[in-house]
């Protein structure tokens, strides 16, 4: 069975949550692909099995090693030389009776995890969501120039490019929003956790 989960990199707790029920339905996950958004599960047998998706910048083998010492096997990894970043998707097994393991010692660094995934995406798109912004008011004062220049429609061009740039911003901070969105769930499920 293949799914398609684009945009996991904005929730990763909901994709961890998402693996871990296809596990437990019998589902194995076997292979990612397509730039980390094709999904790949073999029909087996149900197990537990604990995720973690993990952003790092500036890992060396020594994180990897860490990890692996403890058990976490990396199913998906995926490196930017350019930005010196890294999406990690790790995978634990253990017995249904057994406490879920979890990738970091405490939860202070649950948090901090997630606070710099939201800062991450923060610092991507809101630049361009206020780039395509002021894209906008210029182009519409140059195309309202060329609109009284030529006093046609121009097919309506003009309003299918703005529509376009406008969705383009939206999408910008809809990613920002997810971003804070998931470091708020998980910073309120660690307080839930420490009571």
């Amino acid at each position: 069975m293949v799914k398609i989960k684009p945009g996991w990199q904005f929730a990763p707790d909901k994709l961890e949550q998402w693996l871990e029920e296809m596990e437990r339905q019998g589902y194995n996950l076997f292979r990612i692909d397509w730039g980390g958004i094709r999904f790949s599960f073999t029909r087996g047998r149900q197990r537990q099995v604990k995720y973690c998706v993990d952003f790092q910048r500036g890992v060396d083998k020594k994180y990897y090693d860490i990890h692996q010492e403890a058990g976490w096997e990396p199913v998906y990894l995926k490196r930017s030389r350019l930005l010196g970043e890294s999406w990690t998707i790790w995978a634990k097994e253990y017995t249904g009776d057994g406490e879920p393991p979890s990738l970091y010692s405490d939860s202070h660094n649950t948090i901090k995890h997630a606070r710099r995934v939201a800062i991450y995406h923060s610092c991507f798109f809101i630049p361009l969501g206020i780039i395509l912004s002021m894209g906008i008011v210029l182009s519409m004062n140059f195309e309202l120039d060329l609109q009284i220049l030529f006093e046609e429609s121009m097919l309506g061009l003009p309003w299918i490019s703005f529509t376009l740039r406008f969705l383009a911003i939206l999408l910008c901070f809809n990613h920002t929003l997810k971003g804070w969105l998931y470091y708020h769930r998980v910073k309120n499920s660690t307080r839930v956790d420490n009571y």
